[in-house]
């Protein structure tokens, strides 16, 4: 009850918020003046921020990073033994009447190899409620309504599970010194699946020493988005122990503290700024001085400015993107159904 009477008080004062800015709508300059905010009290929260950061790790450089570490890197880089591995929807989530299928497309790269992209295909299945005889309809009408699952965070723990799987096979089939991965390297979705832990990070446990996740969005943490806004340029702050915070945030579940806590390997993060952007990486801590060495690289680091990522999986995600056609083959999956026109998306007939 008490979240229903804050979404009304929300929504009570978007209401008394509102008003009409037709003339203005074309008029992007005006509707700036219009909408800019007072900065002030954010710029004292960073400086706080900045002033813990400080406290609690330190805020260091990346153009400090010793040379000798930087010339590492570039060498392996060059030799083919650093790997980035991207994926994505390579057939959109489909519903096929009672089940919904979906596939990924995983590419893996180092700077001497392109692999074809491995795409893998699975289903979730659901047991349609049938209509028995003198059933009431409406009563039945509602029992449809709660069996229609919309949930699709499967579809996003799949794919998480298999860009790291190709990870793994990479270090144990060819001996990759370093592997890249998108995102974080110990995800929320996968770290609430108990066949996870079991399995695909629990294998990445035994490499942790191999495998750094870089994150592109930081806005899913506010730590870490905060963090990132308070760095300056060339600047970079880690959380050595990102594993006790994942631990306080599943604290009322034992099995996910349980694996946490009791994971062989710590793990942390490191957010990192070059320009007016920041990013971060999780990795074992004793990875940190590669991953900074990566970004402060000319040659293993993106030059693209506020995108500063590696080279290697600036690449991957633009080849992946190029090679893989989801929404067309999500079509092309239901196109000979009899009842096509009504599964398909009503845009696909505009």
């Amino acid at each position: 009850m008490a979240g229903a009477k804050q979404q009304d008080r929300i929504f009570e004062s978007v209401l008394n918020n509102s008003r009409n800015i037709s003339d203005k709508y074309y008029n992007d300059l005006a509707l700036q003046t219009e909408l800019s905010d007072d900065p002030t009290v954010f710029d004292d929260l960073l400086d706080n921020m900045r002033k813990r950061m400080q406290d609690n790790g330190g805020i260091k450089r990346i153009s400090s990073i010793v040379a000798a570490a930087v010339e590492k890197v570039e060498q392996e880089h060059s030799a083919g033994q650093i790997a980035a591995v991207d994926g994505t929807d390579a057939i959109s989530p489909t519903e096929v009447m009672s089940k919904t299928v979906y596939a990924v497309g995983v590419i893996s790269t180092t700077a001497q190899t392109l692999h074809d992209p491995r795409i893998s295909i699975t289903e979730s299945h659901r047991q349609i409620p049938q209509l028995v005889k003198d059933e009431d309809f409406f009563a039945f009408l509602d029992e449809l309504d709660a069996w229609v699952d919309k949930d699709h965070s499967w579809v996003r723990s799949f794919r998480e599970h298999c860009e790291r799987k190709e990870a793994i096979r990479l270090i144990d089939e060819h001996n990759i010194s370093l592997v890249l991965v998108d995102g974080p390297l110990y995800t929320q979705n996968l770290l609430t699946q108990s066949t996870a832990r079991a399995d695909i990070l629990s294998a990445m446990q035994k490499h942790s020493d191999r495998l750094i996740g870089f994150i592109k969005n930081l806005h899913s943490s506010k730590i870490m988005h905060l963090a990132g806004m308070a760095l300056r340029p060339d600047e970079y702050w880690t959380v050595n122990s990102w594993r006790d915070v994942l631990a306080k945030r599943f604290a009322d579940d034992r099995d996910k503290i349980d694996w946490i806590n009791n994971a062989s390997s710590d793990w942390g993060r490191t957010i990192y700024r070059k320009n007016a952007k920041a990013f971060a990486f999780e990795c074992h801590p004793g990875l940190v001085d590669m991953g900074v060495a990566l970004i402060a690289s000319p040659i293993a680091c993106a030059a693209t400015i506020n995108h500063e990522i590696p080279f290697l999986l600036h690449c991957a995600d633009r080849i992946v993107q190029a090679r893989l056609a989801a929404a067309a083959k999500s079509e092309n999956l239901i196109s000979a159904l009899p009842y096509y026109a009504n599964l398909a998306n009503e845009r696909t007939f505009r």
